[in-house]
């Protein structure tokens, strides 16, 4: 059973890697060791085989020594002739692709092509070669050209096989896999599937005043007494990148290989506050203090994913490296290539990482001079910097074969057709909650007034009345329009629709939100659909027909200062192509602008301004 998730993850990896790159160049009709494809010598073996065709008959050609030929009814144009080459060629040393040694050219009389031809690499002869775990690959020369590659499918038992009505020389080849690659598929595999063991909780008991109210899997939990204070021992559950959001208060946070000053360094680059933001790497752990408060309290804890978790996750992977004590090697790529994965990870916006975070991470080996000062500039000062470019030379082996593959699998990035979606199933156990409860302290003992029933008495104040906040406020004049995909059904320029979304950080004195306020082109065909987030976990949803000033209101969602929200605003429509939502001012956070529709709305991700809306609630 392993094997078999094992080839598969080797499979969905490898196509990650070949849906990564939107490289079409041509490879240089030239090889030399080390180069990505070879250029051998061909020649046909044996007699041709000449084969009867109509537009009415089927065809199942045998090729001896290679397979078959195979079209169903409706495939000629005209009544002919179909005359098959079997070929043989030389193999090369040194190349990414390894020639198989046998091929076929097919060419016409009398007839054309309506619909592809298969080609079944099913004589055992063709195959006897292929490595099990390789990647099958058809070496095609075009008429004039030079030679490309491209990924074979497999029938359900294992056979190679491509569809094709490209016919010049077509030669059976493999990229074979390095057991290091066939290490990172199952480290992708595993994201989804695996858990970590709990560790022992170290230290006396937890204070009677405090407990623990767990309700999620994503991480394991204890608590203890530290002094005068309940700690609460925080264990990842999961082989990925998480955060967690950690309520006010804390007397002091502990991670665990993550010092104060990289940890500042990790918040700065990626936008989350110190304070009350986590960055947890797979069973890794941290814990946090509080001392018995005055009144009963709340701790509510959450532990969640965002696209720069989901980043680091793939990024530490690729690299090879220890994620408890290289996460700033892997921090400093993804800074570059995050937007892929925004608002939030998407199978598509996993493969544009990808291909991203490999490119990026070669330029950065090119120069190590520019890029150790561009290190110091992102994260501000030198040690980690220094650290994150020595991390980034230990893994330049594995970086520079991913690079010469990702310009042969650029070519045959349409055999891809779907993407697994490596993100799909991460933290589906959300939301991630848990909560440290603490009993306040016992209140004194009241003295008795002397001297009779009189005395000074106090009179306690009248309790504080809720009032309207406006956590974000952001309604001033517009800077700029930003056009969105509309996501109309019927006009497939428009789909899919895109995302909208803008982050803060809740400010004190706010504990719920329930209504946003925000300007989208009037137009009754358009329908805006919020989805409301607090620490990355999903709090609530809401839609409204696009009005101008368009209003979305939803249940009260309970919020505490330092939080940071996002709002993420998708669209459908019914006619047109493209909706225009606006940006005003700089209020902070984020915003950005998601669009893969064909009609080529723009993707922005900007902190300069914010989106022009308003987000009401209560203190």
């Amino acid at each position: 059973m392993r094997g078999t998730r094992t080839a598969a993850a080797i499979i969905a990896c490898c196509a990650v890697l070949a849906s990564a790159s939107g490289c079409t160049t041509k490879q240089a009709n030239e090889s030399q060791p080390g180069s990505d494809l070879p250029t051998p010598t061909v020649q046909a073996k044996g007699d041709a085989i000449v084969v009867a065709v109509a537009p009415d008959q089927p065809i199942a050609v045998a090729v001896p020594g290679l397979g078959h030929l195979t079209a169903p009814a409706g495939t000629f144009s005209a009544p002919g002739k179909l005359i098959a080459r079997r070929l043989q060629s030389d193999s090369q040393d040194g190349s990414l692709v390894v020639v198989g040694g046998s091929g076929v050219d097919v060419a016409f009389e009398g007839t054309s092509l309506v619909s592809p031809i298969t080609v079944l690499f099913d004589d055992p002869a063709a195959t006897r070669d292929l490595p099990k775990d390789a990647l099958p690959v058809v070496l095609h020369k075009p008429d004039g050209g030079d030679w490309e590659a491209k990924l074979l499918s497999r029938t359900a038992d294992g056979v190679p096989y491509i569809s094709t009505r490209e016919f010049s020389p077509n030669l059976l080849g493999w990229i074979p896999i390095p057991g290091w690659i066939r290490n990172l598929a199952d480290s992708f595999a595993d994201f989804t599937t695996q858990r970590t063991d709990a560790r022992p909780c170290g230290g006396p008991a937890a204070p009677g005043w405090s407990s623990v109210d767990k309700r999620t899997t994503l991480v394991h939990l204890c608590s203890i007494t530290n002094a005068d204070r309940a700690e609460i021992q925080v264990q990842s559950n999961r082989r990925f990148y998480q955060w967690v959001g950690v309520p006010a208060g804390a007397d002091y946070i502990w991670v665990e290989g993550q010092p104060d000053p990289l940890r500042r360094v990790i918040a700065k680059v990626t936008g989350h506050d110190i304070g009350s933001n986590v960055l947890l790497a797979g069973n890794g752990r941290f814990t946090a203090g509080y001392k018995q408060p005055a009144q009963t309290a709340r701790k509510d804890f959450n532990a969640y994913l965002d696209p720069w978790s989901a980043g680091l996750s793939v990024g530490i992977s690729v690299l090879g490296l220890n994620p408890s004590t290289n996460v700033s090697s892997a921090v400093l790529i993804v800074a570059k290539c995050v937007t892929q994965l925004l608002p939030f990870p998407s199978a598509d916006g996993a493969k544009a990482f990808l291909g991203c975070f490999v490119t990026q991470a070669l330029k950065n080996l090119e120069n190590p001079d520019v890029a150790l000062s561009a290190a110091k500039d992102l994260f501000g000062e030198a040690a980690y910097a220094k650290e994150a470019e020595e991390g980034l030379k230990q893994a330049k082996d594995r970086l520079r074969y991913l690079g010469r593959f990702l310009k042969v699998a650029g070519i045959i990035t349409s055999t891809f057709p779907q993407l697994p979606d490596l993100f799909s199933s991460w933290g589906n156990d959300q939301p991630g909650r848990f909560t440290l409860e603490l009993k306040g302290r016992p209140a004194p003992q009241a003295t008795q007034p002397t001297g009779g029933s009189g005395g000074n008495q106090s009179t306690p104040p009248a309790p504080q009345q809720p009032h309207a906040v406006s956590p974000y406020d952001n309604y001033g004049a517009a800077n700029a329009g930003r056009a969105m995909c509309r996501g109309n059904p019927g006009n497939s320029r428009s789909v899919p629709g895109g995302t909208a979304s803008q982050t803060f950080v809740v400010p004190a004195g706010v504990s719920s939100i329930d209504h946003m306020l925000v300007q989208i082109d009037p137009d009754a065909t358009v329908t805006g659909h919020l989805k409301v987030y607090v620490n990355g976990g999903l709090a609530a949803t809401a839609d409204a027909a696009a009005a101008g000033d368009t209003h979305f209101s939803f249940g009260a969602v309970g919020v505490s200062a330092g939080q940071t929200v996002t709002l993420s605003l998708g669209f459908t429509a019914t006619s047109g192509k493209i909706i225009t939502v606006y940006t005003a001012g700089a209020p902070g956070g984020t915003f950005t602008a998601s669009n893969s529709c064909p009609d080529g709305a723009p993707n922005v991700s900007t902190s300069a301004t914010g989106l022009r809306a308003v987000v009401s609630g209560w203190s």
